[in-house]
């Protein structure tokens, strides 16, 4: 019998956790003999192991403690804790679908020959988002880690990948394939691309990858995510995941020094500001962008 081992890693997000957990609980077939929740708390400072402790009579709940800080340490120190062939992802700010568990387990039971699966991410904003985000949508909801690719089944390949929140996978390819440490979140860093990173190895090596229309989630969107500044430090981290992936082809960092970095996102600096008043937002927006990816840039050429 396949075994389904549902694994988050969390950090300093209580509320957050409790409100993934409550979904969790709901879902049909979370009981049964052949699943189990592993969360690898990593090195949280709030009243996470409290939450944790609430949900192990309503959940079939383990939990360990991960101290070494980082997205890729908890996700490897997962693999090696899970009993189960197959760890359905996801995260700790999310509202599952009640039939999200099932979905995969029946996909899964009927495709031996496919390695990993993947699916919907929709957004839950948690208060009214400012006008200026409703109208950016289409070019910020990867900011909040959304996917939708449709609902119908299809082949996953490096142009159409599931995102962290929502994927599963065989546990042995996890093992033969840990997750990168160089990538993935550091505490409140927005350095990402780590499923991705892993994902993309698996289908290198000839691994199939399908899409599970049906195992669709919410993720959780709070009013600390709805401003500029957050939208600047995930700009930052994709800046820093580019820099890691210099010398690659092709290659989205110019070929600049300390100086003309920091003067590119001077000139983004002065134009957002300028624009911030008398242009429509999407001008702005895109300064503000860029302004914090030649920041971060000019930063990692300085060594700071």
């Amino acid at each position: 019998m396949i075994g389904y081992s549902i694994a988050i890693c969390t950090w300093n997000r209580a509320e957050l956790l409790r409100r993934t957990l409550d979904s969790l609980a709901t879902l049909r077939g979370i009981n049964d003999s052949d699943v189990e929740v592993l969360v690898v708390n990593n090195a949280s400072t709030d009243n996470t192991l409290d939450v944790l402790q609430s949900f192990q009579e309503s959940l079939p709940l383990r939990f360990v403690q991960e101290n070494q800080q980082g997205h890729c340490f908890a996700r490897n120190r997962a693999v090696m804790e899970v009993t189960g062939d197959i760890i359905l992802w996801t995260d700790d700010d999310v509202q599952l679908n009640e039939n999200w568990l099932n979905a995969y387990r029946e996909q899964i039971q009927r495709q031996p020959e496919i390695s990993f699966w993947g699916g919907q991410i929709r957004p839950q904003f948690l208060q009214p988002p400012p006008a200026w985000l409703l109208k950016n949508w289409e070019n910020l909801a990867g900011c909040y880690a959304t996917r939708e690719l449709g609902d119908c089944e299809i082949d996953l390949d490096r142009d159409h990948l599931p995102y962290g929140a929502n994927f599963a996978v065989r546990r042995q390819m996890c093992l033969a394939y840990p997750f990168d440490i160089k990538l993935g979140r550091v505490g409140s860093g927005m350095v990402g691309e780590d499923e991705r990173d892993f994902l993309l190895r698996l289908i290198q090596q000839g691994h199939q990858g399908k899409w599970v229309p049906a195992a669709n989630l919410m993720h959780l969107i709070p009013a600390g995510r709805m401003t500029l500044e957050y939208i600047a430090s995930y700009y930052a981290g994709q800046a820093e995941v580019q820099w890691k992936k210099r010398g690659q082809s092709p290659c989205s960092v110019p070929d600049f020094d300390t100086q003309q970095f920091a003067s590119a996102a001077a000139y983004h600096d002065f134009w957002f500001r300028w624009t911030f008043y008398f242009r429509s937002s999407n001008v702005w927006l895109n300064h503000k962008m860029k302004s914090a990816i030649f920041h971060r840039w000019a930063e990692l050429s300085s060594g700071c």
